[in-house]
């Protein structure tokens, strides 16, 4: 199932908000001919480790807390949405629609 525009758009806006006031650039990738959301979230290089040590298990809190009511697994339970955080074009940290936060487990 395609994901609407509206909530491509409101995914972003969630990212934006989330990651606020820090440098952080923030893009969208449409893949799995608009059935999967990848969002990429580019740490600042001059503030990259205090962000990567200090903030980024918040920020995934937030963002599990927000993005799963929006945009639904796929009908076949695979994942439809993905935030990942880059550093200098490296992944160093993902967000996904699967971790139990209560447990960690999925």
């Amino acid at each position: 199932m395609k994901i609407p525009n509206s909530i491509i758009e409101k995914a972003i806006a969630i990212v934006r908000s989330v990651v606020a006031g820090t440098e952080i650039e923030v893009q969208a990738e449409i893949q799995d001919e608009g059935a999967f959301l990848l969002i990429i979230a580019a740490l600042p290089i001059e503030n990259a480790e205090v962000i990567r040590t200090d903030a980024l298990m918040s920020y995934e809190t937030q963002l599990l807390l927000q993005l799963p009511p929006l945009i639904r697994p796929k009908d076949n339970g695979d994942y439809s949405w993905m935030v990942v955080f880059t550093e200098n074009g490296k992944v160093v940290h993902a967000v996904m629609d699967t971790a139990d936060l209560t447990t960690g487990t999925k």
